[in-house]
C-alpha cells in the first residue's frame, strides 16, 4: 500500500506542477526551476513506490529513464543554443522526459507536438487580431498582441506529458490496481 501511495503522490505532483508551470509560461513566459526540480523529485518518488511494492515493470530499468531525459536534454539544449528553445522549457522537457523510456518518447512528444502546433496557430490567429483589451501586461497574449513572435510551449510540454501518462496507463484502474495484488503485468 505504500507503494501505491509514493507512486500516486509521484504522479499527482509531476502533474500538478507542470499545471503550474504551463500557468506560469502563459502569465509570464518564464518557467521557474522549481517545477522541473520538483518532476524530477516525483518521478523518484513514483519510481521507488514501485521498487518498494515489488513492482518495477511498471517503469522500465533506471538507466532507460536516465537515457530518456538524457536524449531529450542533448536536443533541447542544442535547441536553446540555436535561440529555438527556452531554457525553461529545456528543463521542463528534460524532466517528462525521465518519466518515460526511450520507446515512450515518441509518443509524448508527438502529443506534445500535436498541442504545440495548435498553440502555435492560435498565437498567429492572436497576433493578427489582437482580441484581447488590456491583457496582464507580461503575459503571452500581451506579448503577442505587441508583435512579438512567442509560444508558451510549457503549456505543449505539460499538456503532452499528462495525455502520454493518461496513454501509458499511468493512472489507470487496472495499474493502479496492480498495486494491490501480488504480480501484475
Amino acid at each position: 500500500m505504500i507503494g501505491l501511495i509514493l507512486y500516486l503522490t509521484g504522479l499527482l505532483v509531476a502533474v500538478s506542477c507542470g499545471i503550474l508551470s504551463a500557468i506560469a509560461d502563459w502569465r509570464g513566459m518564464k518557467i521557474p526551476n522549481i517545477y522541473p526540480a520538483i518532476i524530477l523529485a516525483a518521478f523518484a518518488v513514483s519510481f521507488s513506490g514501485t521498487v518498494m511494492s515489488g513492482h518495477e515493470g511498471i517503469f522500465s530499468s533506471l538507466p532507460m529513464h536516465l537515457l530518456s531525459a538524457a536524449i531529450i536534454f542533448i536536443m533541447t539544449f542544442l535547441l536553446y543554443i540555436g535561440i529555438r528553445f527556452g531554457a525553461g522549457d529545456s528543463k521542463l522537457l528534460t524532466a517528462y522526459a525521465i518519466w518515460f523510456s526511450p520507446n515512450l518518447l515518441i509518443p509524448f512528444l508527438f502529443s506534445m507536438s500535436i498541442i504545440g502546433a495548435s498553440l502555435s496557430l492560435l498565437a498567429l490567429i492572436i497576433k493578427r487580431t489582437k482580441p484581447f483589451k488590456n491583457p496582464l501586461e507580461e503575459s503571452w497574449i500581451a506579448k503577442l498582441q505587441k508583435g512579438e513572435s512567442v509560444v508558451p510551449y510549457g503549456i505543449a510540454i505539460t499538456g503532452g506529458a499528462i495525455v502520454a501518462f493518461l496513454s501509458h496507463g499511468y493512472f489507470s484502474p487496472s495499474m493502479l490496481k496492480c498495486f494491490l495484488e501480488t504480480s501484475c503485468l
